[in-house]
């Protein structure tokens, strides 16, 4: 019996010592946010940076302060001083686990995609953007995703005053005899500084002193943010040397559609503002600083309306005002 016991070891029928089988690997985790760096052009060595815009001067001030504003209008900036010293144009990417991609660039703190899927799944961008760099570089660009400053909208006559001093300012007009959006080189044609922390990207840009004519010196700072339950969260916050004026935003253009469905499908949105007033304009458009109720009105979206079915109504065929 032994011999056989032997020979029953000896063979490959027999049952070898059982040894725990290889686990299988799990699969990788889809992180719930994701966010890429990565290059989207570079600044062209003749693009008109703020050191080169126009500025205007600032009434009633002595001749010592005139040489003042001048001198800051031609002197060279300091690599510390201001945002447009980086040529490298940097895109930051966020892609979520809801299968939601945003896309920011750093010239003029610029979103340039919004990618959700449909009801059907199909993922589109919903925002109006460009493909290159040059695009957004070109005169006609709308504010496509830009951020808007020192001041958005419209300023009648460029001129401003300041409280509780009374001081009177004349801004550039870039907008026929009144200043727009910022004047020539607003927020939206730097190319801001930034950096990554966690899921957030930090963009930060210096408003030199009189630039565009505003007064004061001004730091401004976004923090950008997307979350795993695809919102998007945008904090603006300021700092200046001096009183001055400050009215930051943001300039995306939305067709909830998205790009394959073309413009037309935009008159089909449904809104809804939550507003009961809204700021009257004059003939050219400007605000006259009277507000209206919106009662009875086709400024009266309190409850949900579509588009197509009041823009007609509106005297200047288009909703340009403040609600």
């Amino acid at each position: 019996m032994a011999d056989n016991n032997e020979d029953d070891k000896a063979s490959g029928d027999a049952m070898s010592e059982g040894k725990p089988e290889p686990e299988e690997p799990e699969p990788p985790k889809i992180p719930d946010v994701e966010l890429i760096v990565d290059g989207f052009g570079f600044m062209p060595k003749d693009y008109p940076y703020p050191a080169k815009s126009r500025t205007s001067n600032v009434f009633s001030q002595s001749s010592k302060a005139l040489k003042e504003i001048k001198a800051a209008n031609h002197q060279e900036q300091s690599p510390c001083a201001s945002s447009t010293n980086i040529d490298i144009v940097r895109r930051y990417t966020w892609k979520t686990k809801n299968r939601m991609l945003v896309q920011i660039i750093s010239f003029g703190a610029t979103i340039t995609s919004i990618q959700v899927p449909d009801r059907k799944g199909v993922p589109d961008d919903v925002i109006a953007g460009f493909d290159t760099f040059e695009e957004y570089l070109q005169p006609r660009n709308p504010y496509f995703g830009a951020t808007i400053g020192r001041y958005a909208n419209i300023i009648r006559d460029g001129t401003m005053v300041v409280r509780p001093s009374g001081k009177m300012y004349m801004l550039s007009t870039n907008h026929g005899r009144d200043h727009y959006n910022g004047g020539y080189v607003g927020f939206d044609k730097v190319n801001w500084r930034s950096y990554v922390t966690g899921n957030k990207v930090i963009m930060s840009h210096v408003s030199e002193r009189f630039h565009e004519g505003y007064p004061g010196t001004m730091m401004a700072q976004i923090c950008f943010e997307v979350t795993c339950d695809n919102t998007i969260k945008i904090e603006m916050k300021c700092t200046t040397s001096e009183p001055t004026i400050v009215n930051l935003s943001n300039a995306l253009y939305f067709n909830l559609a998205g790009h394959h469905a073309g413009s037309v499908c935009t008159y089909d949105h449904i809104f809804t503002i939550n507003a009961d007033k809204y700021t009257a304009v004059d003939e050219d458009g400007l605000i006259t600083g009277e507000k209206k109720i919106v009662g009875g009105t086709p400024y009266d979206f309190r409850v949900p309306r579509v588009l197509s079915t009041v823009l007609p109504k509106i005297p200047q065929g288009g909703y340009d005002i403040n609600f």
